[in-house]
């Protein structure tokens, strides 16, 4: 084969397109992806439970649930809700089997403490204990399965009592007195087992 320009020139056309598509880059690799933050990480699950739910602006519930051997899944564990018009807790404490079990708070939708119970088997069991958004008690009396009973003080929010009674089978029951913000008695009534059998203005004495 004689060589000549013109196949010089012919072959070096075919080689460089080759050479350029074989030395093509290829594109980097992408970076990996960044790890999922954890939800809500104040509360903690059980080993046998996993976390579930969005805090806000997501959502505003984030609890701890277990599957059943059915496939049944229960609440066991923290749970934490949060009021939707400002997004701070509303509610804060455990579940076991499904029912509310210890400590149970709830808060005002401005951060301060509302409602402090205890629970058992899902009904509040206990010292209740009810605050003004000051931090001045409310109200504070034993529950039995979820209802008052017993002796219950009620207070202005200035301190000062506001009534006191007693509930008996989730009435009230006996003679119960209402107070001024100044701390003057200022009513009386008489129950039994909720039906009110006298009342009395003591201001008019």
């Amino acid at each position: 084969m004689r060589w000549t320009l013109r196949t010089a020139v012919a072959v070096g056309a075919m080689i460089v397109p080759l050479s350029l598509a074989g030395c093509t880059r290829k594109p980097p690799p992408a970076p990996p992806s960044a790890a999922k933050a954890e939800v809500y990480p104040r509360l903690k699950c059980p080993d046998n439970s996993q976390k579930v739910g969005s805090e806000p602006p997501e959502g505003f519930r984030v609890w701890c649930q277990t599957r059943l051997a059915s496939g049944k899944f229960v609440r066991e564990g923290g749970e934490v809700t949060f009021h939707k018009t400002t997004n701070a807790v509303a509610t804060e404490g455990t579940y076991s089997a499904d029912k509310k079990q210890g400590t149970w708070l709830s808060f005002y939708d401005t951060t301060e403490l509302h409602l402090e119970e205890r629970f058992e088997d899902g009904r509040a069991q206990g010292l209740s204990t009810e605050y003004w958004p000051s931090g001045v008690k409310k109200a504070e009396g034993l529950k039995v399965d979820g209802y008052e009973d017993g002796a219950w003080n009620y207070w202005h929010e200035n301190g000062q009592l506001f009534k006191q009674g007693s509930w008996e089978k989730r009435e009230p029951n006996g003679t119960w007195i209402e107070y001024d913000p100044d701390g003057k008695p200022v009513r009386e009534r008489q129950y039994m087992f909720g039906r009110m059998l006298s009342h009395k203005e003591l201001t008019d004495e």
